[in-house]
């Protein structure tokens, strides 16, 4: 067997994770959520309101990672 046969598989999985349709919300200090961003890697594919039928939805079926922002301070 080729030394480095079992590198192919494990950059294949690194990507298939890099790849993977995610969804995420930045929830503000006073709670409010924004919208859904739907993500593919890295890249954000569209924004989905949080009071739609599909933004319900995912909340519900717990598919949305919340995240804590803030306000972003400028100098």
């Amino acid at each position: 067997m080729d030394p480095g046969m079992g590198h192919g598989r494990s950059l294949r999985r690194a990507s298939e994770a890099r790849d993977e349709l995610t969804y995420r919300a930045v929830q503000l200090a006073s709670g409010r959520l924004l919208p859904i961003e739907a993500r593919l890697g890295a890249r954000v594919l569209r924004f989905i309101t949080i009071d739609s039928d599909e933004g319900r939805r995912l909340l519900d079926e717990g598919r949305v990672e919340i995240v804590r922002g803030g306000v972003r301070r400028t100098r």
